[in-house]
């Protein structure tokens, strides 16, 4: 890939980081607001906001897939992994995070292959909500955001452990090769 593709992406990328930062900010702030507000309407007054749940499936859709991507492009999954702590050497450990993030990107591959068919078979239907009439395809888009950037953040882990790996045997190579001098 040349440079200047490179440079794009990873200004693509910080931009995405930074948008998501401002998305959870109005996102967590706006739903909050939006669920406080919906709950004193409902038990104060008796009264309740038509459709509410339409739109916190909205705003709940976005944070928490977009925090998937972000948790994924970090590493930063919640985890109970026990072979990761038994390894003994940063070789087997790179080998593996390579092994561990290949499995979840076979995985998430065919997951966002289902999403892809699921977002088209919303728009093809035209699935809205049931109160608002709001089309299914502006949350299940989260989705489509989230799994592809999964995706691509994931495949780009396992090069970077496939790198740090082929450099570690590079080290070890010449350290051996010094101490038969």
């Amino acid at each position: 890939m040349s440079v200047s593709v490179i440079k794009i992406l990873r200004r693509f990328n910080d931009w995405f980081l930074k948008a998501a930062d401002y998305l959870f900010v109005f996102d967590c702030i706006g739903l909050s607001i939006f669920i406080v507000f919906n709950a004193f309407l409902r038990y104060i007054f008796q009264n309740e906001i038509y459709g509410a749940e339409d739109y916190t499936l909205l705003f709940a859709m976005w944070l928490y897939f977009i925090g998937c991507a972000i948790a994924t492009y970090r590493d930063d999954h919640i985890t109970a992994d026990l072979i990761h702590s038994l390894l003994k050497t940063d070789k087997a450990r790179y080998i593996h995070n390579i092994i561990r993030i290949s499995l979840g990107l076979v995985f998430c591959i065919i997951v966002t292959k289902w999403i892809y068919f699921y977002f088209g078979w919303c728009i093809e239907l035209h699935k809205v909500t049931s109160m608002l009439k709001v089309p299914f395809a502006f949350s299940v888009f989260a989705l489509v955001v989230s799994f592809t950037l999964s995706c691509i953040y994931q495949a780009i882990q396992i090069i970077q452990n496939c790198q740090l790996l082929r450099a570690l045997n590079h080290h070890i190579a010449h350290e051996g090769r010094g101490a038969e001098k």
